[in-house]
């Protein structure tokens, strides 16, 4: 399995990513490789539509700042379920868009349902950094850019 990242104008980047239903080893091979690639680009976040697999996948290496969050998350079909109403400003770049800023709102606090890579069902709350990824990775699955919520920064 060949994993590599895709630009910014790949048809698979504006997919709406399909619900992962299989939890097998070639899931967990692909979660290793995404992190290794992930680290190897010095990324926080990643999403399996980035190396080409529309499924709803994504890693999160992005501390909480208020909130107890595991170093490296791997989630399975993420779903946010609270989203709070205060918003901060990110600066956020994108490894699908390399050397690209954005300016961009997102909500200050967020809870996400995921599964892990063995189907069993986790839910975390966080804030700072790890909010802000988790938000950016999620609308990879819908299909979105951070080039289509905010501005050049």
């Amino acid at each position: 399995m060949k994993t590599g990242l895709v630009r910014q104008n790949h048809p698979v980047l504006r997919q709406k990513a399909k619900t992962v239903t299989v939890f097998d080893a070639k899931l967990r091979l692909l979660a290793i490789k995404m992190h290794y690639l992930m680290k190897a680009k010095d990324g926080i976040g990643l999403a399996a539509c980035q190396v080409g697999k529309s499924i709803r996948f994504i890693i999160v290496s992005a501390p909480a700042d208020s909130f107890d969050v595991p170093k490296t998350v791997y989630m399975v079909n993420p779903e946010l379920t609270y989203k709070s109403e205060e918003v901060v400003d990110s600066v956020e770049g994108c490894l699908s868009i390399p050397g690209v800023f954005y300016r961009v709102q997102r909500h200050k606090i967020i809870s996400v349902k995921y599964q892990d890579v063995y189907g069993v069902e986790k839910f975390l709350v966080g804030d700072g950094l790890f909010s802000l990824v988790v938000q950016h990775e999620c609308q990879h699955n819908e299909g979105i850019l951070m080039s289509d919520l905010g501005v050049p920064a």
